[in-house]
């Protein structure tokens, strides 16, 4: 089979390996990496999207404890404040399971 891409690409996308190039991997293990890759980035998208909503609640019902730590350059207060966040909106969805 012909490929006409970069290399990785014929791989990852026709499940083709490129004629006199010894991969050493199956299309499934290349599949499988794939697969982990996009889930390890949605966990992280999903992750940082968290943690920037809780900051900007934080922002707004709080602002006397951000900006104590952003004038004192201690971020312990803002992370103790963030933790406590995360922890009841986690509390609150659970109520209604």
């Amino acid at each position: 089979m012909e490929c006409n891409l970069l290399p990785a690409a014929c791989v990852i996308v026709t499940g083709c390996l490129v004629p006199g190039v010894n991969w050493g991997r199956t299309p499934t293990a290349i599949m499988s990496v794939v697969r982990l890759s996009l889930s390890l980035f949605g966990t992280v998208a999903v992750i940082s999207a968290v943690l920037a909503s809780a900051t900007i609640w934080l922002l707004v019902t709080d602002p006397v404890t951000v900006a104590d730590a952003v004038e004192s350059g201690q971020v312990s207060p803002l992370v103790q404040a963030l933790a406590g966040v995360l922890y009841d909106a986690f509390k609150g969805i659970l109520r209604y399971l």
